[in-house]
């Protein structure tokens, strides 16, 4: 029973380690470019995002945790942000780890 008990806490532990590694590289291979992109998004900061796009930040890359461009601007209200991502071809399906998409993200914060 003991040895069980251990094994089963010995996969957990492995299987969190996992997913920790994983999250670590996907965090890695954004560029700082595309984590700029992401944080004027999230300030609405639209001359930022305008810069950043013509410099080649990625409009769908995904931040660990928190989501792309779009569901950052989604999120915090920016409707004038929103709009230049969408014009820009952002994906408004890519959705943030078990908390949905772009849409969603603006809804659960009232700003729909």
């Amino acid at each position: 029973m003991r040895l069980n008990s251990l094994l089963k806490a010995s996969t957990a532990l492995w299987i969190i380690g996992g997913i920790l590694t994983a999250v670590a590289i996907a965090e890695s291979l954004v560029s700082s470019q595309d984590r700029a992109l992401y944080e004027a998004a999230e300030a609405g900061d639209v001359r930022e995002i305008t810069a950043l796009l013509k410099s080649g930040a990625s409009i769908n890359a995904v931040m660990a945790g928190d989501g792309s461009a779009l569901i950052g601007a989604a999120r915090q209200g920016h409707l004038e942000a929103v709009r230049l991502l969408l014009d820009h071809r952002a994906d408004p399906n890519l959705p943030v780890s078990g908390d949905g998409n772009a849409l969603i993200q603006a809804s659960a914060k009232g700003h729909f």
